[in-house]
Protein backbone atom coordinates (compact mmCIF):
# COMPACT_ATOMS: atom_id res chain seq x y z
CA UNK A 1 0.00 0.00 0.00
CA UNK A 2 1.82 3.17 -1.02
CA UNK A 3 1.55 6.49 0.55
CA UNK A 4 -0.44 8.11 -2.09
CA UNK A 5 -3.25 5.73 -2.46
CA UNK A 6 -3.32 5.39 1.94
CA UNK A 7 -3.72 9.42 1.36
CA UNK A 8 -6.28 9.04 -1.16
CA UNK A 9 -8.32 6.65 0.97
CA UNK A 10 -7.70 9.08 3.91
CA UNK A 11 -9.18 12.13 2.06
CA UNK A 12 -12.21 9.96 0.84
CA UNK A 13 -13.46 10.40 4.55
CA UNK A 14 -15.11 13.80 3.23
CA UNK A 15 -17.96 11.02 2.21
CA UNK A 16 -18.98 10.97 6.10
CA UNK A 17 -20.15 14.55 5.15
CA UNK A 18 -23.60 12.38 3.77
CA UNK A 19 -23.75 10.45 7.39
CA UNK A 20 -23.54 12.75 9.80
CA UNK A 21 -26.55 15.00 7.85
CA UNK A 22 -28.68 13.20 10.12
CA UNK A 23 -26.75 11.15 12.50
CA UNK A 24 -27.65 11.20 15.86
CA UNK A 25 -25.54 13.37 18.41
CA UNK A 26 -22.41 11.82 19.66
CA UNK A 27 -22.71 13.83 23.00
CA UNK A 28 -26.17 11.80 23.28
CA UNK A 29 -25.14 8.36 22.43
CA UNK A 30 -24.88 6.96 26.22
CA UNK A 31 -29.35 7.86 25.69
CA UNK A 32 -29.14 6.86 22.09
CA UNK A 33 -27.33 5.03 20.23
CA UNK A 34 -24.68 3.35 22.30
CA UNK A 35 -27.83 2.50 24.64
CA UNK A 36 -29.83 0.82 21.75
CA UNK A 37 -26.36 -0.90 20.81
CA UNK A 38 -26.11 -2.05 24.44
CA UNK A 39 -29.86 -3.80 23.75
CA UNK A 40 -28.34 -6.45 21.75
CA UNK A 41 -25.36 -7.27 24.62
CA UNK A 42 -26.10 -11.02 25.76
CA UNK A 43 -26.54 -11.59 29.96
CA UNK A 44 -22.96 -14.10 29.29
CA UNK A 45 -20.50 -14.38 26.63
CA UNK A 46 -21.49 -16.17 23.55
CA UNK A 47 -19.69 -19.31 22.72
CA UNK A 48 -17.97 -20.10 19.09
CA UNK A 49 -20.84 -22.06 18.12
CA UNK A 50 -23.42 -19.18 19.13
CA UNK A 51 -21.26 -16.62 17.36
CA UNK A 52 -21.24 -18.62 13.74
CA UNK A 53 -25.35 -19.48 14.26
CA UNK A 54 -26.19 -15.72 14.80
CA UNK A 55 -23.55 -14.85 11.92
CA UNK A 56 -25.45 -17.32 9.67
CA UNK A 57 -28.79 -15.81 10.55
CA UNK A 58 -27.94 -12.46 10.19
CA UNK A 59 -26.46 -13.33 6.64
CA UNK A 60 -29.85 -15.22 5.70
CA UNK A 61 -32.27 -12.70 6.83
CA UNK A 62 -30.55 -8.94 6.47
CA UNK A 63 -29.76 -7.54 2.75
CA UNK A 64 -26.81 -5.41 4.96
CA UNK A 65 -24.99 -7.91 6.22
CA UNK A 66 -22.88 -10.73 4.33
CA UNK A 67 -20.97 -13.26 6.15
CA UNK A 68 -18.04 -14.98 4.64
CA UNK A 69 -15.40 -17.42 6.16
CA UNK A 70 -11.71 -16.04 5.21
CA UNK A 71 -9.91 -18.96 6.29
CA UNK A 72 -9.50 -22.18 8.38
CA UNK A 73 -7.97 -22.48 12.16
CA UNK A 74 -5.18 -24.88 12.58
CA UNK A 75 -8.43 -27.37 13.98
CA UNK A 76 -10.97 -26.60 10.75
CA UNK A 77 -12.77 -23.86 12.27
CA UNK A 78 -13.96 -21.04 9.86
CA UNK A 79 -12.75 -17.59 10.23
CA UNK A 80 -15.56 -15.41 10.04
CA UNK A 81 -16.00 -11.96 8.42
CA UNK A 82 -18.98 -9.75 8.84
CA UNK A 83 -19.84 -6.82 6.38
CA UNK A 84 -22.28 -4.19 7.09
CA UNK A 85 -22.85 -1.93 4.19
CA UNK A 86 -25.51 -0.99 1.78
CA UNK A 87 -24.42 -2.89 -1.53
CA UNK A 88 -26.36 -0.77 -4.28
CA UNK A 89 -23.66 1.64 -3.12
CA UNK A 90 -20.09 1.56 -4.76
CA UNK A 91 -17.55 -0.10 -2.06
CA UNK A 92 -14.35 1.90 -3.71
CA UNK A 93 -16.27 4.89 -2.69
CA UNK A 94 -17.13 4.04 0.99
CA UNK A 95 -15.33 4.96 4.23
CA UNK A 96 -14.07 1.19 5.19
CA UNK A 97 -13.51 0.37 8.83
CA UNK A 98 -11.54 -3.26 9.46
CA UNK A 99 -12.02 -4.05 13.39
CA UNK A 100 -10.45 -7.58 14.16
CA UNK A 101 -11.82 -9.27 18.14
CA UNK A 102 -10.61 -11.96 19.96
CA UNK A 103 -7.32 -12.56 18.86
CA UNK A 104 -6.94 -14.26 22.71
CA UNK A 105 -9.25 -16.57 22.78
CA UNK A 106 -10.15 -15.91 26.00
CA UNK A 107 -11.14 -11.84 26.13
CA UNK A 108 -14.66 -11.80 25.34
CA UNK A 109 -15.61 -8.24 25.15
CA UNK A 110 -14.42 -7.22 21.39
CA UNK A 111 -16.98 -10.19 20.18
CA UNK A 112 -20.02 -9.08 22.17
CA UNK A 113 -19.29 -5.38 21.10
CA UNK A 114 -18.90 -5.82 17.53
CA UNK A 115 -21.82 -8.06 17.21
CA UNK A 116 -23.63 -5.94 18.48
CA UNK A 117 -23.23 -3.11 16.46
CA UNK A 118 -23.70 -5.70 13.30
CA UNK A 119 -27.24 -6.45 15.12
CA UNK A 120 -27.80 -2.80 15.49
CA UNK A 121 -27.03 -2.14 12.09
CA UNK A 122 -28.74 -4.94 10.47
CA UNK A 123 -31.80 -3.59 12.39
CA UNK A 124 -31.62 -0.25 11.17
CA UNK A 125 -33.99 1.57 13.32
CA UNK A 126 -33.76 4.93 11.22
CA UNK A 127 -32.73 6.59 8.42
CA UNK A 128 -29.36 7.48 10.03
CA UNK A 129 -28.18 4.55 10.00
CA UNK A 130 -29.21 3.56 6.09
CA UNK A 131 -27.44 6.74 5.20
CA UNK A 132 -24.46 5.42 7.63
CA UNK A 133 -24.42 1.80 5.35
CA UNK A 134 -24.50 3.69 2.30
CA UNK A 135 -21.33 5.67 2.38
CA UNK A 136 -19.58 3.15 5.29
CA UNK A 137 -17.89 -0.30 5.16
CA UNK A 138 -17.54 -1.77 8.13
CA UNK A 139 -15.88 -5.27 8.24
CA UNK A 140 -15.36 -6.91 11.37
CA UNK A 141 -13.83 -10.46 12.39
CA UNK A 142 -15.63 -11.32 16.18
CA UNK A 143 -13.71 -14.44 16.52
CA UNK A 144 -9.71 -14.07 15.17
CA UNK A 145 -8.71 -16.95 17.00
CA UNK A 146 -11.85 -19.77 16.81
CA UNK A 147 -10.04 -22.72 18.60
CA UNK A 148 -8.61 -20.64 21.91
CA UNK A 149 -12.19 -19.34 22.15
CA UNK A 150 -13.23 -22.78 22.25
CA UNK A 151 -10.54 -24.49 24.24
CA UNK A 152 -11.16 -20.87 26.60
CA UNK A 153 -7.04 -20.62 26.40
CA UNK A 154 -5.35 -17.06 25.44
CA UNK A 155 -3.16 -18.81 22.42
CA UNK A 156 -4.58 -20.59 19.06
CA UNK A 157 -3.84 -24.18 18.59
CA UNK A 158 -0.29 -24.41 18.51
CA UNK A 159 0.32 -22.72 21.36
CA UNK A 160 0.57 -19.32 19.56
CA UNK A 161 -0.02 -15.70 20.66
CA UNK A 162 -1.69 -14.41 17.39
CA UNK A 163 -0.95 -11.05 18.68
CA UNK A 164 2.58 -11.92 18.74
CA UNK A 165 2.89 -13.32 14.60
CA UNK A 166 2.40 -10.21 12.94
CA UNK A 167 4.96 -9.26 10.36
CA UNK A 168 5.63 -13.18 10.28
CA UNK A 169 2.50 -14.49 9.32
CA UNK A 170 3.16 -18.18 10.65
CA UNK A 171 -0.31 -19.04 11.83
CA UNK A 172 -3.66 -19.67 9.80
CA UNK A 173 -5.32 -17.16 11.35
CA UNK A 174 -3.27 -14.35 10.93
CA UNK A 175 -2.45 -15.28 7.76
CA UNK A 176 -6.18 -15.92 6.28
CA UNK A 177 -6.96 -11.75 8.55
CA UNK A 178 -3.88 -10.06 6.36
CA UNK A 179 -5.60 -11.02 3.22
CA UNK A 180 -9.11 -9.92 4.48
CA UNK A 181 -7.04 -6.54 5.05
CA UNK A 182 -5.70 -6.30 1.84
CA UNK A 183 -8.62 -7.18 0.13
CA UNK A 184 -10.69 -4.40 1.90
CA UNK A 185 -8.31 -1.50 1.93
CA UNK A 186 -9.62 -0.09 4.95
CA UNK A 187 -9.29 3.69 6.06
CA UNK A 188 -8.64 2.02 9.36
CA UNK A 189 -7.83 -1.09 11.58
CA UNK A 190 -8.91 -1.30 15.22
CA UNK A 191 -7.71 -4.22 17.22
CA UNK A 192 -10.03 -5.28 20.37
CA UNK A 193 -8.81 -6.89 23.51
CA UNK A 194 -9.03 -6.96 27.59
CA UNK A 195 -6.34 -6.67 30.01
CA UNK A 196 -6.13 -9.25 33.39
CA UNK A 197 -7.69 -7.66 36.65
CA UNK A 198 -4.15 -7.77 38.05
CA UNK A 199 -0.63 -7.23 36.46
CA UNK A 200 2.38 -6.36 37.47
CA UNK A 201 2.51 -4.05 34.12
CA UNK A 202 1.68 -1.13 35.44
CA UNK A 203 0.58 -0.13 31.58
CA UNK A 204 -2.09 -2.67 32.63
CA UNK A 205 -3.84 -0.88 35.41
CA UNK A 206 -6.62 0.95 33.21
CA UNK A 207 -8.23 0.81 30.18
CA UNK A 208 -6.26 1.80 27.73
CA UNK A 209 -5.75 2.62 23.57
CA UNK A 210 -2.47 2.70 21.62
CA UNK A 211 -1.66 4.51 18.64
CA UNK A 212 0.48 5.82 16.42
CA UNK A 213 2.66 8.79 17.73
CA UNK A 214 3.58 11.85 15.95
CA UNK A 215 7.37 11.28 13.82
CA UNK A 216 9.23 12.92 11.71
CA UNK A 217 9.75 9.81 9.73
CA UNK A 218 5.96 8.69 9.21
CA UNK A 219 3.50 9.77 6.98
CA UNK A 220 2.21 13.79 8.55
CA UNK A 221 -1.36 12.77 7.60
CA UNK A 222 -0.74 9.28 9.42
CA UNK A 223 -0.02 10.50 12.67
CA UNK A 224 -2.07 13.81 12.79
CA UNK A 225 -5.14 11.87 12.42
CA UNK A 226 -3.90 9.14 15.09
CA UNK A 227 -2.90 11.35 17.38
CA UNK A 228 -5.58 13.61 17.12
CA UNK A 229 -8.25 11.47 17.42
CA UNK A 230 -6.67 9.69 20.62
CA UNK A 231 -7.08 13.49 22.20
CA UNK A 232 -10.78 13.49 20.73
CA UNK A 233 -12.08 9.65 22.08
CA UNK A 234 -10.09 10.26 25.50
CA UNK A 235 -12.71 13.28 26.04
CA UNK A 236 -15.86 11.21 24.71
CA UNK A 237 -14.98 8.30 27.45
CA UNK A 238 -14.29 10.90 30.12
CA UNK A 239 -17.21 12.13 29.47
CA UNK A 240 -18.99 8.75 29.89
CA UNK A 241 -17.40 8.11 33.06
CA UNK A 242 -14.44 5.43 31.25
CA UNK A 243 -11.05 6.02 32.54
CA UNK A 244 -8.74 5.71 30.14
CA UNK A 245 -4.93 5.76 29.68
CA UNK A 246 -3.32 6.46 25.56
CA UNK A 247 0.00 5.30 24.86
CA UNK A 248 1.80 6.05 21.65
CA UNK A 249 4.29 3.89 19.51
CA UNK A 250 6.66 5.09 16.90
CA UNK A 251 9.34 3.39 14.79
CA UNK A 252 11.93 0.96 16.27
CA UNK A 253 8.65 -0.59 18.58
CA UNK A 254 7.94 -4.37 17.91
CA UNK A 255 5.66 -4.86 14.79
CA UNK A 256 4.62 -8.24 15.69
CA UNK A 257 1.66 -7.00 17.43
CA UNK A 258 -1.60 -6.34 14.95
CA UNK A 259 -1.97 -2.62 15.06
CA UNK A 260 1.37 -1.95 14.91
CA UNK A 261 1.72 -3.78 11.68
CA UNK A 262 -0.72 -1.84 10.05
CA UNK A 263 -0.01 1.36 11.10
CA UNK A 264 3.69 1.42 11.88
CA UNK A 265 4.51 -0.67 8.69
CA UNK A 266 1.99 0.11 6.22
CA UNK A 267 0.73 3.50 7.20
CA UNK A 268 -2.88 2.46 7.85
CA UNK A 269 -4.36 4.59 10.95
CA UNK A 270 -4.35 1.76 13.78
CA UNK A 271 -5.91 1.32 17.06
CA UNK A 272 -5.66 -1.26 19.78
CA UNK A 273 -8.01 -0.95 22.48
CA UNK A 274 -7.94 -2.92 26.00
CA UNK A 275 -10.73 -2.97 28.06
CA UNK A 276 -9.87 -3.68 31.66
CA UNK A 277 -11.74 -6.81 33.71
CA UNK A 278 -12.03 -7.56 36.92
CA UNK A 279 -14.37 -6.75 39.76
CA UNK A 280 -17.06 -4.31 39.20
CA UNK A 281 -16.22 -4.57 35.57
CA UNK A 282 -18.94 -6.37 33.31
CA UNK A 283 -19.20 -7.49 30.46
CA UNK A 284 -21.55 -4.85 29.44
CA UNK A 285 -19.27 -2.30 30.70
CA UNK A 286 -16.07 -3.80 28.68
CA UNK A 287 -18.36 -4.24 25.73
CA UNK A 288 -19.55 -0.67 25.59
CA UNK A 289 -15.79 0.95 25.86
CA UNK A 290 -15.18 -1.11 23.02
CA UNK A 291 -18.24 0.29 21.33
CA UNK A 292 -17.38 3.95 21.92
CA UNK A 293 -13.78 3.40 20.56
CA UNK A 294 -15.52 2.54 17.52
CA UNK A 295 -17.71 5.19 16.84
CA UNK A 296 -15.60 7.58 18.47
CA UNK A 297 -12.97 6.48 15.96
CA UNK A 298 -15.08 6.62 13.07
CA UNK A 299 -16.42 10.05 14.00
CA UNK A 300 -13.24 11.32 14.72
CA UNK A 301 -11.85 10.73 11.14
CA UNK A 302 -14.88 11.35 9.23
CA UNK A 303 -15.41 14.85 11.02
CA UNK A 304 -11.99 15.74 10.10
CA UNK A 305 -13.29 16.06 6.46
CA UNK A 306 -16.53 17.55 6.40
CA UNK A 307 -17.74 19.03 3.60
CA UNK A 308 -20.99 20.23 2.65
CA UNK A 309 -23.32 17.79 0.68
CA UNK A 310 -24.65 20.86 -1.31
CA UNK A 311 -25.46 24.81 -1.01
CA UNK A 312 -27.23 25.34 1.64
CA UNK A 313 -27.32 21.72 3.81
CA UNK A 314 -27.21 21.15 7.11
CA UNK A 315 -24.36 19.35 8.35
CA UNK A 316 -24.33 17.88 11.99
CA UNK A 317 -21.55 17.27 13.03
CA UNK A 318 -21.49 14.95 16.16
CA UNK A 319 -21.26 16.80 19.39
CA UNK A 320 -19.52 15.86 22.23
CA UNK A 321 -20.13 13.80 25.49
CA UNK A 322 -22.19 16.33 28.36
CA UNK A 323 -19.62 17.79 30.70
CA UNK A 324 -20.02 19.35 33.86
CA UNK A 325 -19.87 23.74 33.62
CA UNK A 326 -16.37 24.67 33.64
CA UNK A 327 -15.04 26.11 37.16
CA UNK A 328 -12.94 29.42 38.03
CA UNK A 329 -11.19 27.10 40.72
CA UNK A 330 -7.69 26.93 39.28
CA UNK A 331 -5.87 23.26 38.90
CA UNK A 332 -1.90 22.59 39.75
CA UNK A 333 0.14 19.87 38.02
CA UNK A 334 2.28 17.61 40.50
CA UNK A 335 5.02 15.40 39.14
CA UNK A 336 6.90 12.64 40.79
CA UNK A 337 9.43 9.90 39.75
CA UNK A 338 10.34 6.85 41.77
CA UNK A 339 12.20 3.81 41.06
CA UNK A 340 9.72 0.66 40.04
CA UNK A 341 9.71 -1.74 43.32
CA UNK A 342 11.37 -4.94 43.30
CA UNK A 343 10.08 -7.40 40.83
CA UNK A 344 8.51 -5.20 38.87
CA UNK A 345 9.17 -6.54 35.52
CA UNK A 346 8.04 -3.84 32.74
CA UNK A 347 9.84 -0.91 33.79
CA UNK A 348 12.55 0.63 36.90
CA UNK A 349 11.39 4.26 36.67
CA UNK A 350 7.31 5.23 37.43
CA UNK A 351 6.27 8.51 36.70
CA UNK A 352 3.72 9.82 38.40
CA UNK A 353 1.27 12.80 37.50
CA UNK A 354 -1.62 14.35 39.95
CA UNK A 355 -4.11 17.00 39.43
CA UNK A 356 -4.92 19.40 42.41
CA UNK A 357 -7.97 21.38 42.48
CA UNK A 358 -11.85 20.84 41.33
CA UNK A 359 -11.95 22.72 38.41
CA UNK A 360 -12.54 20.64 35.10
CA UNK A 361 -9.62 19.60 32.49
CA UNK A 362 -9.50 17.50 29.55
CA UNK A 363 -5.72 15.37 30.22
CA UNK A 364 -2.48 15.03 31.03
CA UNK A 365 0.17 14.32 28.38
CA UNK A 366 3.48 12.75 29.81
CA UNK A 367 6.71 13.18 27.59
CA UNK A 368 9.60 11.84 27.43
CA UNK A 369 12.92 14.58 26.05
CA UNK A 370 9.93 15.95 23.80
CA UNK A 371 8.25 12.64 22.88
CA UNK A 372 4.38 11.89 23.78
CA UNK A 373 4.42 8.80 25.63
CA UNK A 374 0.45 8.93 27.61
CA UNK A 375 -2.44 10.61 27.73
CA UNK A 376 -4.20 10.24 30.32
CA UNK A 377 -8.01 11.37 31.86
CA UNK A 378 -6.95 10.67 35.26
CA UNK A 379 -6.21 12.89 37.66
CA UNK A 380 -3.89 10.73 39.45
CA UNK A 381 -2.02 9.07 36.63
CA UNK A 382 1.21 6.90 36.27
CA UNK A 383 3.31 5.44 33.40
CA UNK A 384 6.14 2.86 33.63
CA UNK A 385 9.13 4.17 31.94
CA UNK A 386 11.62 1.37 30.77
CA UNK A 387 15.09 3.57 30.89
CA UNK A 388 16.96 0.90 29.24
CA UNK A 389 16.00 2.12 25.43
CA UNK A 390 17.08 5.08 26.60
CA UNK A 391 21.32 6.49 26.21
CA UNK A 392 23.33 7.65 29.06
CA UNK A 393 22.84 11.42 30.32
CA UNK A 394 20.34 13.02 31.28
CA UNK A 395 16.90 13.16 29.86
CA UNK A 396 13.54 15.10 30.93
CA UNK A 397 10.10 14.72 31.63
CA UNK A 398 7.78 17.21 31.15
CA UNK A 399 3.45 16.78 31.72
CA UNK A 400 1.23 18.82 30.44
CA UNK A 401 -2.09 19.45 31.86
CA UNK A 402 -4.55 20.39 29.00
CA UNK A 403 -8.08 21.69 28.59
CA UNK A 404 -10.93 20.64 26.22
CA UNK A 405 -8.91 22.03 23.01
CA UNK A 406 -5.60 20.78 23.93
CA UNK A 407 -4.57 24.29 25.71
CA UNK A 408 -1.62 23.94 28.34
CA UNK A 409 -3.27 24.71 31.75
CA UNK A 410 -0.30 23.89 33.46
CA UNK A 411 3.23 22.56 33.28
CA UNK A 412 5.55 20.84 35.17
CA UNK A 413 8.95 19.09 34.38
CA UNK A 414 11.46 16.73 35.75
CA UNK A 415 15.33 15.50 35.07
CA UNK A 416 16.85 12.25 35.65
CA UNK A 417 20.29 10.59 34.72
CA UNK A 418 20.75 7.41 33.15
CA UNK A 419 21.95 5.15 34.70
CA UNK A 420 19.15 5.49 37.53
CA UNK A 421 21.22 7.89 40.42
CA UNK A 422 18.32 9.29 41.55
CA UNK A 423 15.68 11.78 40.34
CA UNK A 424 15.50 15.63 40.35
CA UNK A 425 12.44 18.35 39.83
CA UNK A 426 13.98 20.98 37.35
CA UNK A 427 14.02 24.53 38.39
Amino acid sequence: MGDHSRTIRLLSLSLIAYLLVTMTALGQVKAGTLSQIAGFFPAQPRSYEQVSQLLSQLDRTSTLVTVEAIGQSHNNRSIWLATATDPDYPSDEKIRLFVIARQHGTECAGTTATLALLQYLAAAPSDTEAKLLRYFEIAVVPVANPDGCVAGRRTNAQQMDLNRDWGKFTQLETQAIRAAVIRHQPHAVIDLHELPASSRNRSYAENFIETIGSHDSLPALLCANTVAASRNISYWMKGYGYPLNVYYDYPGDSLALCHRYWGLSQGIPSFLCESKTGAGRSLQERAGFHVLAILGIINYLGRQQLAPVSPGSEVVVAARPPQPPPTEIPLTLAVRLEPAASGDNDTNLVVHTQVEGSGQFSFVTVNVDGVTKLLTTQRNGRYALDTSRLSSGQHSISAELCSEFGAALSTQQTTFIVPLAGVQIAK
